[in-house]
């Protein structure tokens, strides 16, 4: 068995050649170590990849004059960034790359106001990096989600304000004088503050209108729509201007994850696939991952197995998926899930939990190409274990402090106190109604105990001790 040269020595030692210029370290991977038995070298690969996982890096040592390799290191996240700070290299895999202690977001929707939308008549949200929604079942924690979806994918020909639930006429909230709905949004994008608005009308019973405009430092923009029903069909006129507008507040993607969806065996023949908002073409999306960038699928496993204790193994396997149309048998080369868990190997996704199923998804999208800015998740907990909960929230804050992640932001409901105990009060917002059947929120640190119980109870226990409209309401 090979392994690299470790030494016993100080951390001090490197910071110290670091100061006076003596030596050059390089921070890396800890080397894989290989063995004759195939037994043994999987067990060592599992040690290695949980170690990286841990954050464990291996610290290379090259003293000056002639700048030859003098020891390796084994050394912590938080030492790695110590060398870091005082001028180490990193040389391993960027995505790999110790975090720094605070990363500043590149892109962040800060503020966001509802008017007149569904049961919400004048919400405002200041909005987190990580922020969570609670409150009681048609509190209105999800259509905030559908309104930051509906106002990141807004585009012509505005399909989504056409059908369904999410027509012009069943945004607007019953009663409201102007018939309009408005949503307002501030925040930053790169070194610049911008804004938004956004309104949706119905001028008559058959037309409608769209409008937004943004400003970012002195630069201003606006766009239109008019749309008109005739023989049962709306068909809408634009503007120039709505791709600019999309641009300034950025992508955002709902997920309402179904772990029937995730277990089936998919297919596509796009060239850039994405996780769909109920989860399928994850298997498709791995497969893809898997091929492209086999270091980016480990993350994904190795995130998996810090999550689900008993699993071992990612697997992704080729599948043929027949289409029956008009009585011809159409064959697909598709890809399907297996798992290897602990004393149970090659478990199809079906027979997998709906929570492991779940996460794996969740992860796909983060770390899958063409990730949204903002990624919006409804029922955070579904599925999952407490442990699992709180292990899940820890993984995602860890995420957001990550270089190649400063331009994502998350907003998530949950019913869960576990999903929320390592978030702080100030990035959870109660929610419940008034009499009046609209929407009243409150941060959870403005909960009336939730200064006196600060260092005492976690953001779960404090939401659990009141009703939200006992507090909220008030």
């Amino acid at each position: 068995m090979v392994t690299e040269p470790l030494m016993n020595v100080d951390l001090e030692t490197l910071l110290k050649h670091l100061s006076d210029g003596t030596g050059r370290v390089e921070l890396d991977l800890p080397s894989p170590q290989s063995s004759a038995s195939v037994e043994v070298a999987a067990k060592l690969a599992r040690e290695r990849r949980t170690a990286i996982g841990q954050g464990i890096r291996t610290a290379h040592l090259y003293v000056a004059p002639g700048f030859s390799k003098a020891l390796s290191l084994r050394v912590t996240e938080g030492e790695s960034q110590a060398l870091l700070g005082a001028g180490a290299i990193w040389v391993g895999p960027d995505i790999y790359a110790p975090r720094p202690v605070h990363i500043a977001p590149t892109r962040m929707l800060q503020r966001f106001e509802l008017h007149d939308l569904k049961a919400h008549h004048e919400t405002v949200l200041q909005l987190s990096r990580l922020t969570m929604l609670v409150g009681d079942n048609a509190s209105g924690k999800t259509s905030v989600l559908d309104a930051l979806a509906l106002q990141g994918s807004l585009l012509p020909p505005f399909e989504d304000v056409v059908r369904g639930a999410w027509a012009i006429p069943n945004l607007i909230r019953r009663g409201a004088p102007s018939k309009q709905a408005t949503l307002v949004s501030s925040g930053i994008h790169g070194g610049d503050d911008w804004t938004a608005t956004l309104h949706l009308a119905q001028t008559d019973e058959q037309k409608y209108a769209i409008a937004a405009s943004t400003r970012v430092g002195q630069v201003s923009v606006e766009a239109h729509a008019n749309g008109e029903r005739q023989g049962g069909r709306l068909g809408f006129g634009f503007s120039d201007g709505w791709e600019s507008i999309r641009a300034v507040i950025g992508p955002a993607a709902m997920y309402r994850l179904r772990a029937e969806q995730i277990a089936n065996a998919a297919y596509s023949y796009a060239p850039e696939v994405r996780v769909k908002a109920d989860g399928t073409n994850t298997a498709v999306v791995l497969a893809a991952m898997k091929l492209g960038d086999d270091e980016r699928f480990e993350i994904v496993e190795e995130a998996m197995r810090r999550l689900v204790p008993s699993l071992e193994r990612v697997r992704i396997r080729p599948e043929v998926i027949t289409e029956e149309l008009n009585g011809i048998s159409t064959p697909h080369r598709g890809s399907k899930i297996y798992f290897d868990f602990q004393g149970a190997k090659d478990i199809p996704a079906d027979g997998a939990s709906h929570g492991t199923l779940i996460l794996l998804s969740l992860l796909t999208v983060l770390y899958g190409p063409a990730r949204p800015a903002l990624v919006l998740i409804d029922d955070l907990e579904q599925a999952l274990h407490p442990r699992a909960q709180r292990e899940l929230v820890q993984l995602l804050k860890e995420l957001l402090t990550r270089p190649e992640f400063s331009d994502l932001q998350i907003v998530a409901t949950t019913h869960s106190p576990y999903s929320i105990d390592l978030m702080d009060p100030s990035e959870v917002y109660a929610l419940a109604l008034r009499d009046d059947g609209s929407v009243a929120s409150k941060r959870l640190s403005e909960h009336p105990d939730a200064e006196k119980m600060k260092g005492s109870l976690t953001a779960g226990q404090l939401w659990s001790l009141d009703e939200e409209r006992t507090w909220v309401l008030g």
